[in-house]
C-alpha cells in the first residue's frame, strides 16, 4: 500500500494508493501525477474523522431553527440565552488575554514585526492567513470521514540518485556442490532486500554477483550488500533490476556499517577533489606572508571592516569542536544595559558564488556528524584553520551587535547593526569549563591565575593578551544571567510560549586498549578499541549559547522580514492605482463566450475563483490555448473526438510528490506483470495538449516537502519518532520516522501539489546562486527563512486521548499549553518511571519538520517558528557547516550594502530544495551512526546487560512498541517473535473498546536465557497472560541483531 499527500493542502489527508498496480512502479519521494478513483471505492475508517465543526454548526443552526419555530420552551430559551452570555463573556476574557499575551511577545521580540498572529484580533488573523481551502472532494472527504483511494498515471520525474543498501536472498534453497553451500544452478536471479523498506526490492541477476559474495554465500544476511538499481523500471517487469552490486563488508562491524549508512543517506562525498583545491588555492595564494609562511589578513580588508579585536570576545563550544564559527562579547553599559555582539565566521569572504567550491558546498549543504568523524562541508584548511575563530588569531567575522535590558528583553530604540568586521578571540572555552564558572566552582584569585586547577579550567583554554580570567568569568556570568532570564521569558505562558521536547541523546567515547587515548578520526582498529556510553548533557552553558544564537538569528530574520513587509506595502499601494483590472477581466469573459456561440457549443464561461477546478471540458480546452472543432460526422473527426475524451481523463489528474515505504515480503518472483504503460516519460506528452505539457514541465521544478505521511496499517498502533535538538540553534522538531508493520507491500507518500486550478512557479534556472541577474534589485530579494509548521493536530488529538486514558493530562492547543502541560508531567511523575521521556518520544512524532523557504513563497502568517513561537526565524550562526547559513550571509551583506548585483534570488527555490534534503539525509546518517556504536558498545559490554523495565508507548494487533529508557531507543515487539527462541508462541486479542491488547502465553517460556533469580526472571517464568496498555510496565533484555542491517535486540520477558 502507499499514500500521496498533496502540497496544496486541498486534501485533508493522505489518497490511499492499495495496490502495486494502482502504484504504477512508483518509488519513495517521486514525483508523480494520480488520478482520484470513485467515490464509491474510498476507503473507510481509520485515517479520517467527521468534521466536529461542521456537524456542530449543523447542531447549532438546527437549534436556531427549532427556537425560532417556537418550539423550545421559554425555559430552554432562558437557558440558552444565559449560556451565550456566559460564552461571549470567554470570548472577552480570551481577548484580553491574548491583548496581554501580545505585549508581553512584544517587549521579548521588540521590535517586533507586523506579522499575522502578532495583531489583536487572532480570529481575523487567522481568516487572513489560512491555508488554501480544501477542493470539492477534500470536503467530502472530510465530511463524510472518508479516505479517498487513487491510482498513479504518471511518474514525472525520478528523485532518487545513487544506491541502496541491504542484503541478498536466494530464491531457492541453497545446494551442496562438492561440500561446499551454492546457490540453485536453477536460479538465475536472487533478491535484493534493502534495509530502507520505503524502497522495493530489486531483481539480481546471478551474472552481476561478485565472486567475493559467492564465496561466502552461507552467510548472505550477514554481508552488506550495495546495491544500484536501473535507471527504468520496465512496464513488463514486476520487479525493479538491479545495475550494480558491491559487497560492503560484514555486518556490525565499524568500518562496513559507517560506508552502508553514508551511501544509503547520499553523505558519501569523499574527499575534495584536486579541482576544488587547486582553486581554493589559487584564490589564497596572494594573501600568503612568506615571513611568517602563512595566510595573511589583507590591510585594505580590515580597513573594510568594523574593527573589534580589542573587545573581549571568546568562543564556547564542544571540547572536541575543531570548527569554531559563533563568537560572543558582552559590555555592560553605563545605563545598565548591555551590549551583546555575536560574530560568526565570515565564510562568505572565501566561498564566492559560481565557483567550484560553492557548487560542492550547495551540493553537500551540511556537515554530517558521525560518532567517530565528520563529513565537512568545506575544506579542513577552511573549516579547521581560516574561518575558525580560533584563539589569539585574526579572523573575519560577520557580526550582529544588539543592546538588551538585564532581563532579557531588546531595548526598545537601538536598531540591531549587522556588518562585516575583524575580530581576535581572546579563548577557546569549552562547556564544561563555562559550567564550572557558573556553578561558582571556580573561586578566581585577584592576582594569581595558575593556583586554579587544570582540572576546572585547562591553561590551553585561558584568555590571552591583556584579558584575565577574572574578566571572562565575569563576562561569562553575566551572559547567564541574562540569558537564563530571558528564556524564563521565551518559555513563559504569558509572553515567549516556546516549547522544547528533551530526549536523551547517547554520548560515546571511544579509547584505544593499548594507549588509552582517546580515539577520534577515520581509522579505527576494531581489535584495539573500547566503547564507552553516556547520556550527552544538556547544561547551562549550552543554554547560555543557545540563546544568543537563537536571537541573533531572529533579528536577521526580522531584517529579512521587514524588507518584504515593506516591498509587500509598496506592491499594495500599486495595485490600488490600478482601477481597469475587474474590466479587463470580464471583457476576456464576455469574449470566450463569444467565441464558444460561434462555435455553436452550449456553454458559459464564468468568473471562477482560485483554486475552483470546475472548468467545463470546452473550458478546459479554450483555457489551455486549444482549438475547437466544429462538429463532424466522419469517421477522421469521431476518432479526433475520442482521442479528445482521453486528453480530458489525463488533464483531470493531479500531480504529486510521493514517499514510497514499500516491502515485497512473499511476492512472486515473476518478471511479468500488467502495470499501465504511461510512467515511461514521453507518453503522457502525446495525449496532452501541449499548454498542459509545458505546465507540467514547468512544474516540475517546485520543491518538494518531505513530511513524512503515518502509516495507518495498524490504526491502533502508532510509533512516534525522534526530535532532534541542535544545541546552538532552533531547538527545532524534526519529522517522524515511520514504523514499518507486519503488512507487506507498504510504503508512505509524501505531500505535494495538484496542477488543475492552481498557479505555478515559473520554471527555475539552474546554476549557483551569485551569478548577476539583470532583474536583481533590493526589492526582488528572496532571502532564506527557516519556518516550522504546526503539528498535524489530527494525531495530536488521538495521541492526547491516549495520554488521558492513561491518566495523564496533556494540553496541545498551542505551544505554550504543550510545555505547560510536559513541566506539570515532570514535576508529577518519578524520575525513574520513564514517563516524562515516553511523552517527550510520543509528542514529537505528531510535529511537522522545519524547512527552508523563500521568505515570500507562503503567506506572513505562516512564517512562525511553531516550536521556538518565534514570529520569524531564519539560519546565521553556523555558516561553516550549512550551506542556508552561506547563503543567509550573502542576502545579508546585499541589504546592509545596498548591492543586490551578485544575487540571483530566482535560484532560492532550489537552494531551500537541496538544504532541507541533505538536511534530513545527514540526520538520518547521524542517527544509524549511534545505532550502529550502540550495537557496538552492546556487543562488547562484559557481563551482558541485565534485564531492565521498558513501557509500552502503543499497540495493535499484531504486537506493541517497546521504550527502553536506559538506552533511550523505542523498539517494536512482534507476537509471533516473542519468545521464539524459548519454543513458546502469542497470541493477541485486540479490543478497540476497552483499548487494550491482550497476550496469551502458549508453551514455557524464556527461564533459561534469563536466569533463576531476580524480578525478570521471575516474570518470565510465571506469566500467562498480560494485558497491554499505553505505559504499561515491561521487563525486556536488550542484545544484538548482527543480521543486516545491524540492530539492537529487545526481547520480551514478562509484565513487571
Amino acid at each position: 500500500m502507499a499514500f500521496i499527500t498533496l502540497k496544496d493542502g486541498s486534501f485533508p489527508c493522505d489518497i490511499f494508493i492499495d495496490s502495486l498496480k494502482d502504484r504504477n512502479r512508483a518509488l519513495h519521494l517521486d514525483e508523480v501525477i494520480f488520478e482520484l478513483l470513485p467515490q464509491d471505492k474510498w476507503h473507510i475508517g481509520s485515517r479520517m474523522e467527521a468534521d466536529d465543526i461542521i456537524l456542530d454548526g449543523i447542531l447549532e443552526n438546527t437549534l436556531e431553527e427549532i427556537s425560532i419555530k417556537g418550539l423550545l420552551s421559554e425555559e430552554e430559551i432562558r437557558l440558552k440565552n444565559e449560556n451565550d452570555s456566559i460564552m461571549a463573556k470567554k470570548e472577552a476574557d480570551r481577548i484580553e488575554e491574548l491583548e496581554l499575551h501580545l505585549e508581553a511577545e512584544a517587549r521579548l521580540w521588540r521590535p517586533l514585526p507586523e506579522l499575522a498572529g502578532g495583531g489583536i484580533d487572532l480570529n481575523e488573523s487567522n481568516k487572513k492567513n489560512a491555508a488554501k481551502p480544501l477542493c470539492k472532494q477534500g470536503e467530502l472527504a472530510k465530511t463524510l470521514g472518508l479516505q479517498p483511494k487513487g491510482r498513479i498515471v504518471y511518474i514525472v520525474s525520478r528523485t532518487f540518485e545513487g544506491s541502496l543498501t541491504g542484503y541478498i536472498d536466494p530464491i531457492s534453497p541453497f545446494v551442496v556442490i562438492n561440500g561446499i553451500l551454492k546457490l540453485s544452478p536453477e536460479d538465475r536471479n536472487v533478491i535484493f532486500r534493502p534495509n530502507d523498506t520505503r524502497y522495493p526490492q530489486l531483481l539480481v541477476s546471478t551474472k552481476i554477483l561478485p565472486a567475493s559474495l559467492l564465496k561466502c554465500i552461507e552467510d548472505h544476511k550477514k554481508i552488506i550488500i550495495s546495491a544500484e538499481p536501473e535507471p527504468v523500471w520496465q512496464a513488463n517487469s514486476k520487479m525493479l533490476k538491479a545495475k550494480k552490486i558491491e559487497v560492503v563488508g560484514y555486518s556490525g562491524t565499524i568500518e562496513a556499517e559507517t560506508c552502508a549508512l553514508l551511501k544509503q543517506n547520499s553523505v558519501n562525498h569523499g574527499p575534495f577533489s584536486n579541482k576544488i583545491i587547486k582553486e581554493l588555492d589559487q584564490s589564497l595564494k596572494k594573501y600568503f606572508d612568506k615571513k611568517t609562511q602563512d595566510w595573511a589578513i589583507p590591510e585594505e580588508e580590515i580597513l573594510a571592516r568594523r574593527d573589534y579585536r580589542s573587545k573581549r570576545i571568546f568562543t564556547i563550544d564542544p571540547p572536541t569542536a575543531k570548527d569554531l564559527d559563533d563568537a560572543l562579547h558582552v559590555t555592560l553599559l553605563p545605563d545598565d544595559t548591555i551590549e551583546v555582539g555575536v560574530h560568526i565566521a565570515d565564510v562568505s569572504w572565501f566561498v564566492k558564488p559560481g565557483t567550484c567550491l560553492d557548487e560542492e558546498a550547495r551540493k553537500r549543504s551540511t556537515t554530517v556528524y558521525l560518532v567517530q568523524k565528520c563529513i565537512p562541508m568545506l575544506p579542513p584548511i577552511l573549516c579547521e584553520r581560516l574561518c575558525s575563530l580560533n584563539p589569539n588569531e585574526d579572523r573575519f567575522a560577520f557580526s550582529a551587535v544588539w543592546r538588551m535590558h538585564k532581563d532579557g528583553s531588546l531595548v526598545e530604540d537601538f536598531n540591531p547593526w549587522f556588518g562585516r568586521t575583524v575580530i581576535r578571540s581572546c579563548c577557546k572555552l569549552d562547556y564544561g569549563t563555562a559550567q564550572n564558572v557558573i556553578d561558582g566552582n571556580i573561586v578566581i584569585p585577584e592576582t594569581d591565575d595558575d593556583s586554579i586547577p587544570e582540572s576546572l579550567w585547562p591553561k590551553s583554554r585561558r584568555p590571552t593578551g591583556s584579558h584575565t580570567l577574572k574578566d571572562v568569568a565575569n563576562d561569562i556570568l553575566l551572559l547567564h544571567s541574562v540569558a537564563s532570564s530571558r528564556r524564563k521569558s521565551r518559555f513563559d505562558k504569558s509572553g515567549g510560549g516556546a516549547i522544547a521536547i528533551n530526549q536523551n541523546k547517547l554520548s560515546f567515547e571511544l579509547k584505544s586498549l593499548s594507549t588509552g587515548e582517546k580515539i577520534l578520526g577515520n581509522e579505527i582498529d576494531e581489535k584495539d578499541i573500547s566503547i564507552a556510553m553516556s547520556t550527552y548533557p544538556i547544561r547551562d552553558s549550552n543554554r547560555l549559547i543557545e540563546e544568543y544564537m537563537l536571537l541573533a538569528n531572529y533579528l536577521v530574520a526580522l531584517r529579512f522580514i521587514q524588507i518584504v513587509l515593506e516591498r509587500s506595502t509598496a506592491s499594495k499601494e500599486e495595485l490600488n492605482t490600478s482601477s481597469n483590472d475587474d474590466t479587463q477581466t470580464n471583457e476576456m469573459i464576455d469574449n470566450l463566450n463569444k467565441d464558444l456561440k460561434n462555435l455553436n457549443l452550449d456553454a458559459n464561461v464564468k468568473e471562477v475563483e482560485k483554486g475552483d477546478c470546475s472548468y467545463s471540458e470546452n473550458e478546459v480546452k479554450i483555457l489551455n490555448g486549444e482549438k475547437i472543432a466544429q462538429p463532424i460526422e466522419n469517421d477522421s473527426e469521431r476518432c479526433l473526438k475520442s482521442e479528445e475524451s482521453e486528453i480530458k481523463r489525463k488533464v483531470e489528474s493531479e500531480k504529486v510528490s510521493m514517499n514510497a515505504n514499500e516491502t515485497h515480503e512473499g511476492m512472486d518472483t515473476s518478471e511479468r506483470t500488467d502495470y499501465v504503460d504511461i510512467a515511461i516519460n514521453e507518453s503522457l506528452k502525446t495525449v496532452c495538449p501541449e499548454p498542459y505539457w509545458n505546465e507540467i514541465n514547468q512544474s516540475c521544478n517546485n520543491g518538494i516537502n518531505e513530511t513524512k505521511a503515518e502509516n495507518p496499517s495498524d490504526k491502533a498502533d502508532q510509533k512516534f519518532g525522534e526530535m532532534s535538538s541542535d544545541s546552538k540553534d532552533d531547538s527545532e522538531l524534526l519529522q517522524k520516522t515511520g514504523e514499518i508493520s507486519e503488512v507487506s507491500d507498504n510504503c508512505n507518500i509524501t505531500q505535494s501539489h495538484q496542477l488543475n486550478g492552481q498557479s505555478e512557479s515559473p520554471k527555475l534556472k539552474n546554476g549557483n546562486l551569485g551569478e548577476k541577474s539583470e532583474d536583481s534589485d533590493i526589492d526582488k530579494l528572496r532571502p532564506l527563512i527557516r519556518r516550522h509548521p504546526p503539528p498535524d493536530m489530527h494525531q495530536m488529538s488521538k495521541l492526547t486521548c491516549m495520554l488521558q486514558m492513561s491518566g495523564i493530562e496533556f494540553n496541545a492547543s498551542s505551544s505554550a499549553a504543550m510545555h505547560e502541560s510536559l513541566q506539570n508531567i515532570q514535576k508529577s511523575s518519578d524520575p525513574d518511571s520513564g514517563i516524562q521521556e515516553v511523552v517527550n518520544s510520543l509528542i514529537a512524532g505528531p510535529m511537522k519538520p522545519a524547512e527552508y523557504l523563500g521568505v515570500d513563497d507562503i503567506q506572513p502568517g505562516l512564517w512562525r517558528h511553531f516550536a521556538l513561537n518565534m514570529p520569524c526565524y531564519t539560519h546565521f550562526t553556523s555558516p561553516i557547516r550549512r550551506y542556508a547559513d552561506l547563503i543567509v550571509h550573502r542576502y545579508l551583506e546585499a541589504i546592509v550594502s545596498d548591492d543586490v548585483s551578485s544575487i540571483a534570488s530566482n535560484e532560492i527555490d532550489d537552494i531551500a530544495l537541496q538544504c532541507n534534503k541533505m538536511r534530513a539525509n545527514a540526520k538520518a546518517a547521524q542517527e544509524r551512526s549511534s545505532v550502529v556504536f550502540l550495537c557496538a558498545y552492546l556487543k562488547r559490554l562484559q557481563p551482558p546487560r541485565e534485564p531492565e523495565k521498558g513501557l509500552v508507548v502503543s499497540f495493535g494487533g499484531s504486537g506493541f512498541t517497546v521504550f527502553v529508557q536506559g538506552l533511550g531507543i523505542t523498539q517494536r515487539l512482534f507476537l509471533d517473535d516473542i519468545g521464539k527462541a524459548g519454543g513458546f508462541s502469542c497470541k493477541g486479542e485486540l479490543s478497540e473498546e476497552k483499548d487494550v491488547l491482550t497476550v496469551i502465553k502458549e508453551g514455557r517460556g524464556l527461564e533459561a536465557a534469563v536466569g533463576e533469580s531476580g524480578s525478570a526472571a521471575l516474570a518470565s517464568k510465571s506469566w500467562r497472560k498480560i494485558e497491554i496498555r499505553a505505559l504499561t510496565s515491561v521487563w525486556v533484555v536488550c542484545s544484538v541483531k548482527e543480521a543486516v542491517p545491524v540492530d539492537v535486540q529487545v526481547n520480551f520477558l514478562g509484565p513487571v
